[in-house]
């Protein structure tokens, strides 16, 4: 059925426009791109299908025949009969081999061998996991036969269990070089778990396999490689640490995860449980059933609802919602959480450099118990007080002098419950006194040099700070956001317009890989 509305017409002029804007045909290579959402659907591959067509190029989607032109190259059947890629079927043991299709196509099959030495019995090609991976091995024997292609692949990288996966990776691994030297480009389209297992395991870190972009709703994120992601922080990092220039460090959840503290989603999750009790089957619904306690509001997508939404629910019946158990979790979480090496870099960091302060919207205690005699917090709005009227330069060379790191906390803090918030009633926008601070930190730069603003580990969903973000590139700062799953709102931000020199950018790492690049800063 072809839509009736105009809105597929502008995702595929999005999508269309997007792939064109980040491949790069003239590098051969194995580049992948992540379907946001976890669902590979007939209108996404459709899209992904009808670009590749218009280039006259080569696609494999989710229905296509696993077929293949020549024998199986002779590595692949070595590789075959190892421990690696045998399996079974309904408690069978099955191996892998070649299957003639009509007089001159071949492909690749599961057998259960006949013990008795007689004909082999196919495992029938109805289980979506066994197909896609017939798919990928018929495509790299292609290749292997071939020079110069440009290929697109989709596949669901949910359904794919260790062992899979782990097939997946070794045949990724031992092909590369091959595909690379006889000019190939490749680009894989995949789903992924919620917890991005196929990420995690094949691509994150990888300088072998190029993650560049993600297919969203609204179109294409791009974002550079690995490679080019870490060395442009280092570069960013050396660049401020030996001029002592003015740094800037917005962290968000993401940068506490790994000390023992929930993310954004996580908080969520428990407030909704704590919120419905008995009622709760699974989040999808809970989210549902929230928004529509809420009056459905146009503007408010389940992806957009926050921990803080389901906190005012509750605090219709229980006014002082600092009783809650989910405020009761998030201190015991707190107690409990342990500052990393990665946080005692990011402060070391900051003290050598001079001039580096750090914003946050976490309100736990992880980064201000890692060198208290360095920082200086400030949370309360009358200690935002005392630094509202300082100019920017004024700010950094006070905290430069007294050899002090400056932690601001726009969320209030644990250490003060009465301070932090937790409503979304609270973040319609920041205090007087916050405000102020905000406007001098980041008042337009005219004849000065540019100020980065890392912004690491942050969803982007507080409503009193995603207009000031929108803002700082035509304030003359660059925006640079760092995560490891950028989305499009990210992309948005980051792609404001900026003044020169200050254009923003997408470095596709997480905290911990960021604070190495300052510790490799530092050592050099």
């Amino acid at each position: 059925m072809i839509p009736q509305s105009g809105r597929i017409s502008d995702q595929v002029k999005a999508t269309h426009a997007g792939l064109g804007r980040i491949f790069h045909f003239e590098k051969p290579g194995l580049y992948f791109l992540p379907i946001s959402g976890g669902i590979i659907n007939k209108r996404t591959e459709h899209l992904i299908r009808g670009f590749f067509l218009a280039i006259n190029g080569e696609f494999s989607g989710i229905d296509s025949d696993p077929v293949t032109a020549r024998a199986l190259n002779a590595e692949l059947v070595e590789l075959f009969k190892t421990a690696d890629f045998k399996d079974e079927f309904q408690g069978i043991p099955i191996e892998l081999g070649e299957v003639l299709i009509g007089d001159d196509s071949r492909s690749v099959r599961y057998k259960q061998k006949d013990p008795a030495g007689g004909f082999d019995k196919e495992v029938p090609d109805l289980n979506l996991t066994f197909h896609q991976f017939y798919r990928f091995v018929c495509v790299l024997n292609n290749l292997v036969y071939a020079s110069e292609s440009i290929i697109g692949f989709v596949f669901d990288a949910a359904r794919l269990d260790e062992r899979m996966l782990k097939r997946f990776s070794m045949l990724l691994r031992h092909f590369r070089e091959r595909i690379e030297k006889s000019r190939h480009i490749i680009y894989f389209f995949f789903s992924d778990t919620p917890d991005h297992t196929f990420s995690e395991s094949v691509l994150y870190g990888s300088e072998e396999f190029h993650r560049i972009g993600k297919i969203a709703q609204e179109g294409v994120v791009p974002f550079p490689p690995f490679a080019i992601c870490r060395d442009s922080l280092v570069r960013i990092a050396s660049v401020a640490l030996k001029a002592h220039s003015p740094l800037i460090f917005f962290l968000g959840a993401g940068t506490s995860k790994q000390a023992g503290m929930p993310t954004g989603p996580e908080i969520l999750d428990y407030a909704l449980k704590e919120l419905l009790g008995n009622t709760y089957s699974d989040k999808e619904t809970a989210v549902r059933e929230v928004i529509r306690r809420l009056g459905n509001p146009p503007w408010l997508s389940p992806d957009d609802l926050t921990s803080e939404h389901v906190i005012s629910l509750m605090s219709e019946t229980n006014a002082n919602y600092l009783h809650t158990d989910t405020f009761r979790w998030l201190k015991e979480c707190d107690k409990n959480a342990e500052p990393k090496e990665s946080h005692q870099t990011l402060v070391r960091y900051c003290l050598e450099q001079g001039k580096s302060i750090l914003l946050t919207t976490n309100f736990d205690t992880v980064i201000d118990r890692v060198d208290q005699a360095s920082l200086r917090v400030v949370f309360r709005d009358e200690e935002f007080k005392t630094v509202e009227n300082l100019t920017r330069s004024e700010l950094f060379d006070t905290l430069a002098k007294d050899k002090k790191v400056g932690l601001v906390k726009l969320h209030g803090s644990l250490e003060a419950p009465q301070t932090i918030a937790l409503k979304i009633e609270q973040l319609k926008d920041l205090s007087s006194p916050k405000s102020t601070f905000w406007e001098r930190l980041f008042k337009p730069l005219y004849e000065e040099a540019y100020i980065p603003v890392l912004i690491v580990g942050y969803s982007f969903h507080d409503p009193d700070l995603i207009h000031r973000f929108e803002e700082l590139g035509n304030r003359g700062f660059q925006v640079i956001v760092v995560t490891r799953e950028p989305t499009w709102r990210m992309w948005e931000v980051a792609d404001q317009p900026a003044r020169d020199g200050a254009r923003g950018m997408i470095r596709s790492v997480n905290f911990e890989l960021l604070t190495d690049c300052l510790a490799n800063a530092l050592k050099n």
